[in-house]
C-alpha cells in the first residue's frame, strides 16, 4: 500500500462511509489475509519500503571485510525509518480528512449527515489503528530484510531461526489482529 491510500482507508474508516466491499480501500487495494513477507510488505508504505531497500542494499554491497560495516549505521536507518512510517502514515491521513456530508446525504435516510453538513469541518483524528498497522508491519519486514542489521548482527545457526519466528509471528499477529480491525465495518473503537 502506498501512504496516500492507507491515509485514505483511515479517512474512510472515520467518515462512516466504510461501504465498500469488504477489505477493500478506497484506491482499490485489498486488505486482505496472507502469508509470511507479502503480508508484512503489503501494510507497510511502499514509499519506506523503496527507501529502506536502496539505502540497505547500498550499505551490503560496500561490505569490506566483514558483514557487520556499518552495522551502527543500519541500525539508525531502522530506527528511523520506522519513525518516517509513523510520520508518512500520520501526516498523509491529516491531509487526507474527509469532508463533512452533503445536504443531499441526509434527504436519502442519514439525518445526521444534514448537522454533520452544516457544521465545521470535522476534526482531524490520528489514525491510531493504520498507523500502528503499519509501524508493526514495518517493524518486521525491516528486520527479516536481507542486508538489515539483524542479518549483521547474528550469524547462523541463530539467525535463520529468529526470522523464521519474526516472518511468522509477524505474519499471524497481522492475520488476527491488524486484518480483522481494518476489515471491520464499524471502524475503530478507541
Amino acid at each position: 500500500m502506498t501512504i496516500a491510500s492507507i491515509a485514505a482507508l483511515a479517512a474512510e474508516r472515520r467518515s462512516g462511509r466504510h461501504g465498500q466491499a469488504r477489505g477493500e480501500t478506497p484506491g482499490g487495494a485489498q486488505v486482505q489475509s496472507g502469508t509470511d513477507t507479502t503480508l508484512l510488505a503489503k501494510a507497510v508504505p511502499t514509499d519506506i519500503i523503496a527507501f529502506y531497500t536502496a539505502v540497505v542494499g547500498l550499505l551490503a554491497g560496500i561490505q569490506k571485510d566483514s558483514p557487520d560495516t556499518y552495522l551502527p549505521l543500519r541500525w539508525i536507518l531502522y530506527g528511523v525509518t520506522i519513525a518516517a512510517t509513523v510520520a508518512a502514515v500520520l501526516v498523509a491521513s491529516y491531509f487526507t480528512v474527509p469532508t463533512a456530508a452533503s445536504p443531499a446525504q441526509a434527504a436519502v435516510g442519514q439525518p445526521e449527515a444534514l448537522l454533520e453538513a452544516t457544521d465545521q469541518p470535522p476534526r482531524w483524528q490520528p489514525p491510531i489503528i493504520e498507523t500502528v498497522t503499519a509501524a508493526f508491519a514495518f517493524a518486521v519486514w525491516g528486520l527479516i530484510t536481507p542486508g538489515s542489521a539483524l542479518y549483521a548482527t547474528l550469524s547462523s545457526p541463530v539467525l535463520p531461526i529468529i526470522i523464521g519466528i519474526l516472518t511468522g509471528g509477524g505474519a499471524l499477529v497481522m492475520n488476527i489482529v491488524f486484518v480483522p480491525i481494518l476489515r471491520s465495518q464499524a471502524g475503530p473503537r478507541y
